[in-house]
């Protein structure tokens, strides 16, 4: 089995945490703070993520529970994944009396490294593949869960090349001045947005409901909470 994905995701979690780590002295990012948030939203969102996944597929980890802690084996949910990360900001936030939106914002860059590294590796271990379409200039060979190999949708490239251009505006954007939470939210939209439109190209296996693949619909309920934080966050701000 390759191992591409964990090493590439570990990488990518370790440049998000290297990027707080270099801004720990920035008190008007609350640097230290955010080291601490993006080390408690990392380990929950990896908690969460795999939970999550072992949760929609009981009927085989109920028999194996051991095999729920190999996380190296694969096996996340991105949704479980960003829903942990949301609640550890949120303690975090709780435990030392800060807003919670100012928190996010400052792991929106971190986030964004793991997503692209997680579609990064999601191409190199084929872990996700597109459709299959009629061969051109963008339907490349690629094997599907049993080997198969033909033309298929990009769906892992597009999720790569589409998080990466998003990282790059956030980079762009992360000296101006936004009110709080409004960058977090983009970012986390952006990334539901991406996974949502791709979610109907691909063809690797999973769970449907009503034939809409289970990670659209997470999908779809990221970007619903994505558009609900800034209030939230004002609100959580206002009772403080």
């Amino acid at each position: 089995m390759s191992q591409a994905y964990p090493v590439v995701l570990a990488l990518g979690c370790l440049a998000g945490l290297g990027w707080l780590a270099l801004r720990r002295d920035d008190s008007a990012q609350d640097g230290h703070h955010a080291f601490t948030a993006g080390l408690a939203a990392l380990a929950l969102g990896l908690l969460g993520a795999r939970l999550a996944f072992a949760a929609l597929h009981a009927s085989f980890f109920l028999g194996n529970p051991l095999e729920a802690l190999w996380v190296w084996r694969g096996g996340l949910s991105w949704v479980g994944g960003a829903l942990g990360a949301l609640v550890a900001i949120g303690l975090v936030a709780f435990a030392r009396r800060l807003p919670p939106a100012r928190l996010a914002d400052a792991l929106v860059i971190p986030a964004l490294l793991v997503a692209l590294s997680s579609w990064t590796g999601c191409l190199l271990e084929t872990c996700v593949y597109g459709v299959p379409i009629p061969a051109g200039p963008f339907a490349f060979p690629t094997a599907d869960l049993f080997g198969v190999v033909e033309p298929r949708w990009p769906t892992a490239s597009l999720g790569m090349i589409a998080t990466g251009l998003l990282l790059c505006a956030f980079l762009l954007l992360e000296s101006r001045g936004l009110p709080a939470g409004r960058r977090a939210a983009a970012a986390l939209a952006g990334v539901a947005v991406i996974s949502l439109g791709l979610g109907f190209t691909r063809a690797d296996p999973a769970l449907r409901i009503a034939g809409i693949r289970l990670d659209v619909l997470g999908a779809a309920l990221i970007l619903g909470l994505a558009a609900l934080l800034p209030r939230l966050g004002r609100r959580l701000t206002m009772g403080k």
